[in-house]
């Protein structure tokens, strides 16, 4: 089976640090029998899951503790499970193309998708949204400045369909993924605004056949 990994998925007044933030939904739809949900979304905030959500159970899941008596808590749910169930009947239907196209019937099949806004000195961005069957990319549309694009023909919309997404995109997602990108700085800014010293790492590999040495260098934490 192929890698199942992939997308997408957001104030109030006070905003707690300038800079670039961002919040990207992972969202996964599995078809054929796995161990895996039929649906997932993980959902970072700058680089730090923050919420979890798989079709079994129904609803997000929180990585850091809920505050019961905190409506902002509640109401970020709230708006994330409805964003959730959208994303996976869409999901659904372009993968239907696909599949009956291709003629997919048999086996798994993986549909993906990550989209997010992001924060830079509290300007707030559009949404963005890259799809992708069984690990190659089917479409992409950014709103930041209207780019469609579409590797797909099954997934060629039309100007009808195109105004039906922008509107719900304007209206749905870029609103609830501002709000929940908002929430998590203040909520767990310790955690997601933390720094720490980048980290450089020598990976070498010596080819068995030939002797030959190949070095990376890996550096994280910029």
């Amino acid at each position: 089976m192929k890698g199942v990994t992939m997308l997408l998925v957001l104030s109030q007044a006070s905003f707690v640090k300038t800079g670039s933030h961002s919040l990207w939904a992972f969202s996964t739809l599995i078809y054929g029998e796995t161990q895996f949900p039929e649906f997932s979304v993980v959902v970072m905030v700058d680089d730090v899951q923050v919420l979890f959500y798989d079709s079994n159970v129904g609803s997000v899941v929180s990585r850091s503790q809920t505050n019961s008596t905190d409506g902002a808590d509640k109401a970020i749910h709230t708006g994330c499970n409805f964003a959730a169930s959208h994303i996976q009947n869409s999901m659904k239907r372009r993968s239907q193309h696909i599949k009956l196209q291709s003629n997919h019937t048999e086996g798994v099949h993986v549909y993906q998708r990550m989209a997010g806004c992001v924060l830079d000195n509290d300007k707030e961005s559009k949404i963005m949204e890259w799809d992708a069957y069984d690990g190659m990319e089917a479409m992409s549309y950014n709103m930041q400045n209207s780019t469609f694009n579409s590797l797909w023909p099954e997934l060629v919309w039309n100007l009808r369909k195109e105004e039906v997404v922008l509107v719900r995109f304007k209206t749905l997602y870029q609103p609830i993924c501002i709000q929940t990108l908002k929430h998590y700085l203040r909520k767990d800014k310790n955690i997601v605004l933390r720094r720490e010293h980048p980290r450089v790492r020598l990976l070498h590999n010596t080819h068995t056949d030939t002797g030959e040495v190949k070095v990376r260098c890996l550096a994280t934490g910029f």
